[in-house]
């Protein structure tokens, strides 16, 4: 009676992580395992300072309109479109979620965080400047398109940190609401302070702030190719279609 030859794991993993596959890019590049973090001291206290200074910024955005929308209406008129205050910033929010996610797995964190922590603060200014309601909901629409990269982004960045770490670190952030509207300085500041605060973080961000690139391997046109483009058409129409849904069916338009 013949015996089976035992087959070892090593043997097996041999087999299914076939030279060929990575050749053929049918195997993911692995990742860059990190374990201990290399940033120390006080320039690791002000790198996750940057980066909670951002997250609470994305979410101060997300409610402070809540707060000086009588402000807002009073100052710039268009009490028909305020509901578009908010939906302009929560549909870009929403429907680019997942191919920012995914980007953050291919291309240099730092530099993409960066881009979008700028796209965000330019539809901030461009909402405490506005003259009209219109030129408000263009704003707020940037720093949707910004803000939510630079959400993503700041999770992505808990790569940097060691296990233990991550949990404390992400759960600091919690949203908080406006309270521009019962000061003396204007709803405008609302916006305005996104500014101060980026210039204050902005230098841990360029020179400080790790650069950390899961996908060093692969060029430009590949890590776009590697984009679920069809998969973010669909999701974005199935977010547009819900948001508009919202929108006139609110009591505006009843």
């Amino acid at each position: 009676m013949h015996e089976k030859p035992v087959v070892s794991s090593d043997d097996t993993s041999k087999d299914i992580e076939s030279p060929g596959l990575e050749s053929q890019g049918l195997v993911q590049d692995k990742s860059p395992e990190v374990g201990e973090r290399s940033i120390h001291g006080f320039k690791w206290i002000l790198t996750v300072v940057a980066i909670l200074a951002s997250t609470f910024l994305f979410a101060l955005d997300t409610t402070v309109v809540a707060d000086i929308q009588p402000n807002i209406i009073q100052s710039l008129g268009g009490f028909e479109k305020f509901t578009w205050l908010g939906s302009a910033f929560v549909l870009p929010s929403a429907s680019l979620v997942l191919i920012w996610s995914k980007a953050y797995s291919l291309f240099d964190i730092k530099w993409l965080y960066f881009a979008h922590v700028a796209i965000f603060e330019i539809g901030s200014a461009i909402s405490g400047a506005a003259p009209t309601m219109d030129a408000l909901i263009v704003g707020r629409a940037i720093a949707g398109i910004g803000g939510c990269g630079m959400y993503v982004g700041g999770l992505t960045f808990s790569v940097v940190t060691t296990v233990k770490e991550r949990l404390i670190y992400v759960s600091l952030v919690t949203p908080i609401g406006g309270a521009f509207a019962e000061s003396n300085v204007g709803w405008r500041w609302g916006f305005y302070i996104n500014l101060f605060i980026f210039a204050a973080v902005a230098p841990v961000m360029l020179f400080i702030l790790p650069s950390l690139n899961f996908a060093p391997t692969l060029s430009p046109a590949q890590k776009l190719g590697r984009l679920d483009w069809l998969g973010f058409v669909f999701f974005n129409a199935w977010c547009t279609c819900f948001i508009m849904a919202l929108q006139f069916g609110g009591t505006v338009y009843d």
